[in-house]
């Protein structure tokens, strides 16, 4: 079972991606977090997950600044991780500028999320 971690602080995306993935018969085991320290905090005492999914506008901690302490840390300098954000302006190219880091917009589908995590999952096997 793939572990992934959703870090959002709004409540009903996470409950929806749950339910979603339950429906669409992923075999994931979702942890959640709701801003940036609260992952940097999950990633440092549970087990790694094998992807992230990041919002972008968060309080405590946004998740760019998130992105950039996970690839301080050489142990998650490889963890794959999709930027999800209802804000495109200049996505591209601020997700260009760290290693395995995708992106996908809000509102997104959740087959086609899911289709995104698998493909990652796989090619980073």
């Amino acid at each position: 079972m793939k572990k992934v971690l959703m870090v959002d602080d709004d409540d009903t995306i996470l409950f929806t991606f749950r339910i979603s993935m339950e429906d669409l018969g992923a075999d994931y085991h979702i942890e959640t977090a709701k801003n940036g320290v609260e992952c940097l905090e999950k990633l440092q005492n549970d087990n790694m997950p094998d992807i992230v999914l990041m919002d972008i506008m968060m309080p405590v901690m946004d998740g760019w600044e998130t992105i950039q302490n996970i690839r301080q840390d050489p142990t998650m300098d490889s963890l794959p991780i999709i930027v999800l954000t209802a804000r495109t302006d200049h996505l591209v190219e601020k997700v260009s500028a760290f290693k395995n880091v995708f992106s996908m917009e809000k509102p997104f589908e959740s087959a086609e999320l899911k289709r995104k995590i698998d493909t990652i999952l796989i090619s980073s096997s």
